[in-house]
C-alpha cells in the first residue's frame, strides 16, 4: 500500500495516510512528493483528512500545513446525515379519495402481474394522477401537483415533490423510497404525514411506518446474501 494515496468524492480530495510501514517524517517528504507531480492539479482544490488515519492532533496539523502551502484548503464539514425523523401525522383526518384532477384529466391505471412491479421511464408532471396495482418504479420525477398511487411499494429514482400514496389499499408494510424526497405530504396505507421541507435531506431516504409513527430514514441497501459452495 502505498504511503499517501489521494481519492476524490463530489465535495474534495481525501487524503489517506500510512502511517504502519514508515515515520512521520517519511510520511511527509512522500506527500510532499506527490502534490510537486502534480502541482498545476492541486491547486485551489479542498481536501479532507480520511477519518482512519492514525495521526495525533500535531501530526495532523502538520500535515494540513504543508497541504495549505501547495494551494489547498479544508472542505466545509459535512452535515451529517440524520439517524431518523418523524413526520407529522394529519389530524384533519378526512377520505383519502378521490383525487381531484385538473378537468378533462383522466388518471392513467397500469396493473402489475401479482409480486411485480411496474416500470415507468418518464417524469410525472402537475396535473397527472397514476394509479398502479402493484409496486411503483418512477425513473423521473414526480412533481408538484402530481399525484401517485401504489398498492405496493413505491421507488422513484428522483425527485418527490408532489403527492405519493404507498399502500393505498391498506398494505401498512409498504415503503416509499426517493432519491430526493421534496414533497410537503407523505402517505402510506391510512397514514397521511406532513413534511417539513427545513428537514428534507439531500440524500436518498424512505418512509414507512413504524407503530404508529411515519418514520423517514436515509435509505440504506440490503447486503447481498453470501452464496455458499458446498
Amino acid at each position: 500500500m502505498e504511503n499517501v494515496v489521494i481519492k476524490g468524492n463530489k465535495d474534495s480530495l481525501v487524503f489517506y495516510f500510512n502511517t504502519d510501514s514508515v515515520t512521520f517524517e517519511e510520511l511527509c517528504k512522500n506527500l510532499r512528493e506527490k502534490l510537486n507531480q502534480s502541482a498545476h492539479f492541486f491547486q485551489n482544490s479542498k481536501y479532507t483528512m480520511a477519518p482512519e488515519n492514525q495521526l495525533t492532533t500535531a501530526e495532523t496539523a502538520i500535515l494540513e500545513n504543508i497541504l495549505k502551502k501547495n494551494g489547498l484548503s479544508p472542505a466545509p464539514p459535512q452535515k451529517p446525515k440524520p439517524k431518523y425523523r418523524y413526520i407529522a401525522l394529519d389530524e384533519e383526518g378526512g377520505a383519502l379519495y378521490p383525487y381531484t384532477s385538473p378537468k378533462g384529466v383522466e388518471p392513467v391505471s397500469y396493473s402489475a402481474t401479482e409480486g411485480n412491479s411496474v416500470l415507468l421511464t418518464k417524469t410525472l408532471r402537475s396535473g397527472q394522477t397514476v394509479e398502479i396495482d402493484g409496486n411503483a418504479v418512477i425513473m423521473g420525477d414526480v412533481n408538484a401537483g402530481a399525484h401517485l398511487m401504489a398498492t405496493g411499494h413505491i421507488v422513484i429514482m428522483g425527485e418527490l415533490r408532489g403527492l405519493a400514496h404507498a399502500g393505498c389499499n391498506g398494505d401498512r408494510e409498504a415503503r416509499i423510497v426517493a432519491w430526493r424526497l421534496k414533497t410537503g405530504q407523505i402517505r402510506i396505507a391510512d397514514h397521511i404525514g406532513r413534511e417539513d421541507e427545513a428537514e428534507n435531506g439531500d440524500f436518498p431516504e424512505t418512509a414507512q411506518i413504524e407503530g404508529e409513527h411515519l418514520v423517514v430514514r436515509p435509505y440504506e441497501a440490503t447486503p447481498k446474501p453470501k452464496q455458499i459452495v458446498p
